[in-house]
């Protein structure tokens, strides 16, 4: 499976790193003649949990500039493994005891703005976990020039493959507080268009 430690945050990075799997039976008799059809309840489904966060700043006259951003939580980006086992409901992720990764940290070249309308907005991939302790965020950056960090560890426990985690939150005096959380299917109806640059040759 991909190795999720080498993700960039980027919402185009996705696919990169996206992995999909599915099971179907076939007969080879006159039913289906050995057509396999993967559709239905046996369409591909997303091994991976899908999160989005948004990072916003509290007063519109801040110059904000983000240089790192981490997010933890114990093989939330470890190297696994995917099995097919006897039945759909044991199939599932086995994280590689050689690969344990505990957070994914991005280290930004050019730090990145936070505007005032949108924000700044992180996309990963993690694996599906029920965390013993809660999964924690940090991010270091600049306001007006002067350095700081703050982090929060209240963006829960748990994380369902094929399950699309949105977050918002509030940088407010070197403190995140979560202003928003929606969980729901991951489905590409829901996930912001991509903008796409032309430069012309």
């Amino acid at each position: 499976m991909p190795d999720l430690s080498l993700q960039k945050g980027t919402l185009t990075g996705i696919g990169e790193f996206d992995f999909l799997t599915a099971r179907c039976e076939a007969s080879y008799e006159e039913t289906d003649n050995g057509t396999v059809s993967f559709t239905g309840e046996s369409s591909f489904r997303h091994a991976y949990s899908f999160v989005s966060i948004t990072i916003k700043k509290d007063l519109p006259e801040e110059n904000v500039l983000i240089s790192q951003a981490s997010f933890q939580g114990e093989n939330l980006f470890s190297r696994s493994t995917y099995h097919f086992a006897e039945s759909e409901a044991e199939d599932g992720i086995s994280p590689l005891e050689s690969s344990e990764v505990h957070a994914l940290t991005l280290n930004f070249e050019e730090p990145v703005t936070v505007t005032e309308e949108s924000g700044y907005t992180l996309f990963l991939l993690c694996n599906p976990q029920s965390l013993v302790e809660d999964s924690g965020f940090s991010i270091s950056y600049q306001r007006d020039g002067v350095s700081y960090t703050a982090s929060t560890n209240k963006l829960g426990k748990q994380f369902e493959a094929g399950k699309y985690y949105q977050f918002v939150l509030r940088l407010t005096k070197e403190e995140l507080k979560v202003e928003g959380c929606e969980v729901s299917d991951w489905v590409s109806e829901k996930l912001p268009e991509i903008a796409i640059e032309e430069i012309p040759s």
